[in-house]
């Protein structure tokens, strides 16, 4: 494989955030070969959203402009011939050029990052309504007093709790590809926390739809020139 060039694997539903884990279940083989090679050869993997089955079978997930870097370990192999790994999310990356189609798409990709925060009186007072509300979700999630104490461990960075919460909190997929996409810490902060803090189903639907017209005008101009 290339420098830049990275094979894909879609997830069905999901959209996956760096800095968070993954248990993903593969019985198709050519997924779990490249599964396998690229702990082998230790190389990332990416993995995209697809929303439905037809878009896995049409490959139309490629066409989200920004997906995540992973890297799979492998948990246990079972007798009918599933795998079962655990991903860590690690960067996210713009999508390039597709090299390969079949059996799996790769492409050219461009890691990406935050920019610095900005804007510091949109987070004033958010970020420790957003670590209550993480910390919520552990208590009713992760019953395991050791393993929630893990996981907080785990979140205790601005940027991992804003990824945590993107992935476990946030239930429309087009809000979470748009967060993904979306690469300021402290517009994201804002975002959570109207979202979150909305206390009625009518002002999150707004919200939901306020911001992703919001985001979709932020992202054209963050695409590469």
């Amino acid at each position: 494989m290339r420098q830049n060039e990275v094979a894909i694997i879609p997830l069905n539903d999901i959209v996956f955030f760096p800095g968070t884990s993954l248990y993903l279940y593969l019985d198709e083989q050519y997924l779990i070969d490249l599964a396998l090679n690229s702990i082998e050869e230790d190389i990332f993997v990416g993995f995209a959203l697809a929303s439905s089955y037809q878009e896995i079978l049409s490959s139309s997930y490629i066409s989200r402009p920004i997906f995540t870097l992973g890297k799979p370990e492998l948990i246990d192999k079972r007798e009918d011939g599933t795998c079962e790994f655990i991903v860590k999310g690690v960067s996210r990356a713009y999508t390039g050029h597709i090299t390969q189609e079949i059996p799996y798409i790769k492409c050219t990709f461009e890691p990406i990052e935050d920019f610095p925060m900005d804007k510091p009186f949109f987070t004033n007072g958010r970020v420790q309504f957003l670590r209550e509300e993480l910390q919520n979700w552990a208590r009713h999630n992760i019953p395991n007093q050791h393993q929630r104490e893990d996981f907080l461990q785990a979140t205790s960075s601005l940027q991992s709790m804003v990824n945590h919460i993107c992935m476990f909190l946030i239930q429309d997929l087009h809000v979470k590809q748009m967060l993904l996409q979306n690469r300021f810490l402290d517009e994201k902060i804002y975002l959570l926390s109207l979202l979150l803090s909305s206390s009625s189903n009518f002002e999150k639907v707004v919200g939901i739809e306020a911001i992703k017209r919001f985001e979709e005008l932020e992202y054209e101009q963050l695409l590469p020139q």
